[in-house]
């Protein structure tokens, strides 16, 4: 069974249509074919990227509309208030199991 196709007409800058053409003959393949190919292989690693938990993150903050150094600085709060967290149980923990001197 043959692949469906749609056929659409696009306006693209001269210097875009001769790399398509280019293309198309080293490729040994139609122009369409080669438009194709090219649109193709780009989309899979632009999903391959944006599927990464990086990048959900990024979308989410830019959704969201966090500047990266507002995150930064969030991120640092955090990482102080967790180092302060240890150093008080490490504190308290040490109160419990020192040996009491006499």
């Amino acid at each position: 069974m043959p692949t469906p196709m749609i056929r659409a007409t696009y306006t693209f800058q001269t210097e875009t249509i001769s790399h398509l053409e280019w293309l198309a003959h080293y490729w040994k393949m139609p122009k369409s074919e080669a438009l194709r190919k090219v649109v193709d292989e780009r989309a899979i690693e632009e999903m391959k990227l944006a599927s990464t938990p990086l990048a959900a993150l990024q979308r989410l903050q830019k959704k969201e509309g966090i500047e990266s150094s507002a995150a930064g600085r969030w991120i640092e709060e955090i990482r102080q208030e967790r180092e302060a967290s240890i150093d008080k149980l490490e504190k308290t923990w040490a109160s419990y199991t020192s040996t009491p001197t006499t």
